[in-house]
């Protein structure tokens, strides 16, 4: 099935002089005298030439004349279309205002919402908008009962002609090519999607329930977003290990997203019942190390404070052999993509059956937009897909903990900083049970992190110090302590702990010390000795040992900073359970 298979109608809002069916007109008009009929029918004209040389175009009106909402809904049920967008601009009673939304229909299927917010993020980047999540209401044009039942329906508006800057840009033909240009190109990725889809259903595969709490969904968004590689990928490369905690609160729920490292896999199978980790077959066999996403304890949070549904998608060495710092296609590509998955796995989730008996892991479909808060954390590898989620629009939108742990290629930090100014400026950066919060578990590979005598320290480059960085010179102008505080803290000669002098700064920095230490040595396959390899501890810090950072984690810092000599495997096992213990502040 290719994209040509396809037909797309092009609805431009309004239009004539008098009112039909529901369609006004005309209704936002700009300072300058521009009309948002006008304006749309322009559009609309645009995108079909863009698109008409691979795609069937159909224009609900291709001249100025109005149609109701129910005839421009029955074109694309008419037609069969798999897409429908319906162009239009916002107006508003303050002129300062501009912004993009995309609207779909209450209950509106996961592949619908995608190709909104894919349509809202494309317009929101031409028109220098911040993009918000696509909102559901049931209009005329989105009514499931008025198109066809298998239509993808989304309705824009664009940007606010009231606006004048907004308006007099509007005027540009080259400005109106460029949002063309970004309506075509949600248009093809979301077309090249459902292509995909259709190419990544192999016979036989289903969902596994695996036990009571835990299941494998084989979601078509997790985690590649390449339609390139799509012919040549195995079920097991689109894998989500999922776990139902039994406190897991359907009403105030909250999801928990995992990039694991490389040399990890999330692909499991119940035989006898025994869960037992089922490599996929492209993973390279020399790796000798091929485990299920459960030796991460994510199935242990049962009693924690948090009680999230935890999903790992499958980041493990594609089947090139190559590390996700080396393979582009096995990131989350767009801004859609995290959200998408989420709601995907969700969905099934809730269709599908316990092994116990008929009732559902979940007992109602969620989504995205019902989470009350979203922990996206990923390690050593894993950091890699997640620096892409830091920018994802459901993280922009749902209040998040972003945690990388240990990360230890050299993807950049924007990302990170990004997600803190969009916190920030909401005044909601922070411990607050409404806050976002950054925070990042580090060793010596992650040098772009935080101070502890890198190059990039050195420079003042560091996330740590672009966030500290006055407001003036593109930075936060965050607080922070420079000196590191020390956790534990060394005993006194009396042989007493001293207490931890919390500084009350916007962003802290900790050196924590485990009493649990890894050892480098001398790695034996390097005759010249210079090669070193660590060694790793053989169990995580204490619980004692880690008092410190549950009291860090407890304050009302906006961001946070650990360097931690606990070994590199253990990272995510020592820190992740404290992130979802503690209670935040009201």
């Amino acid at each position: 099935m290719s994209a040509r298979s396809f037909i797309v109608v092009l609805d431009a809002g309004h239009g004539g002089e008098l009112a039909v069916g529901g369609s006004s007109a005309n209704r936002a008009n700009g300072p300058n005298g521009l009309r948002e009929k006008d304006l749309t029918l322009d559009l609309v004209r645009r995108v079909r030439s863009l698109l008409a040389p691979e795609l069937h175009i159909i224009l609900t009106r291709d001249e100025d004349r109005n149609l109701s909402l129910i005839r421009r809904a029955g074109i694309a049920r008419d037609n069969d279309a798999a897409l429908f967008l319906s162009l239009h601009f916002d107006g508003a009673s303050d002129p300062r205002v501009d912004r993009t939304q995309a609207w779909v229909a209450r209950n509106a299927p996961a592949a619908t919402r995608r190709f909104a917010g894919l349509v809202a993020n494309e317009v929101a980047r031409a028109a220098g908008i911040a993009a918000a999540l696509p909102a559901q209401r049931d209009l005329g044009v989105l009514l499931p009962q008025r198109l066809g039942s298998h239509t993808e329906a989304c309705l824009i508006e664009i940007a606010c002609l009231t606006n004048p800057a907004q308006a007099a840009r509007l005027e540009r033909d080259s400005y109106r090519q460029e949002l063309a240009a970004a309506l075509a190109n949600a248009v093809r990725m979301q077309l090249n999607e459902s292509a995909a889809s259709a190419l990544q259903s192999p016979a036989g595969v289903i969902d596994e329930a695996l036990d009571n709490q835990q299941a494998m969904i084989y979601s078509p968004k997790a985690p590649r977003d390449s339609v390139k590689e799509i012919e040549d990928k195995r079920a097991d490369d689109r894998a989500v290990w999922s776990y139902c905690p039994k406190g897991f609160q359907i009403d105030e729920p909250e999801a928990l997203v995992y990039f694991h490292g490389n040399d990890n896999y999330v692909t499991a199978s119940l035989s006898g019942g025994v869960i037992k980790p089922r490599p996929p077959s492209w993973a390279p066999k020399s790796l000798g190390k091929l485990n299920a996403g459960i030796v991460y304890g994510f199935d242990k949070t049962d009693g924690l404070l948090h009680q999230p549904i935890e999903l790992l998608p499958e980041v493990g060495v594609g089947r090139t052999g190559k590390f996700w710092a080396d393979e582009p296609a096995g990131k989350l590509v767009n801004a859609a993509a995290l959200g998408d998955m989420i709601d995907n796995c969700l969905d099934r989730l809730s269709k599908l059956s316990k092994p116990s008996g008929s009732a559902k892991y979940l007992s109602k479909k969620i989504q995205t937009s019902d989470l009350k808060r979203l922990f996206v954390m990923g390690h050593s590898g894993g950091t890699v897909p997640l620096n892409k989620a830091a920018s994802n629009t459901v993280v922009l939108n749902v209040v998040s903990d972003l945690v990388p742990f240990d990360r230890s290629f050299s993807e950049k930090t924007d990302p990170y900083f990004d997600f803190c100014k969009h916190w920030d400026a909401k005044g909601r950066l922070g411990n607050g049970e409404k806050s976002s919060r950054f925070i990042s578990f580090y060793g010596p590979p992650s040098p772009d992190m935080g101070p502890m005598g890198s190059a990039a320290a050195k420079t003042g480059s560091t996330l740590f110090h672009k966030l500290i960085t006055p407001v003036a010179k593109a930075g936060l102008g965050f607080t922070a302590n420079m000196e590191p505080v020390r956790v534990p803290q060394r005993p006194g000669k009396d042989g007493s702990i001293p207490a931890i002098s919390w500084p009350g700064t916007d962003v802290i920095y900790i050196d924590h010390h485990t009493d649990n230490p890894a050892v480098w040595k001398k790695d034996p396959s390097d005759p010249a000795g210079k090669k070193l390899i660590l060694v790793k501890a053989e169990k995580p810090p204490s619980a004692t040992n880690l008092d410190g950072i549950r009291d860090a984690l407890k304050s009302n810092y906006k961001a946070l900073f650990i360097f931690t000599n606990v070994a590199h495997d253990l990272i995510p096992l020592a820190f992740m359970p404290l992130i979802l213990e503690y209670k935040r502040n009201p």
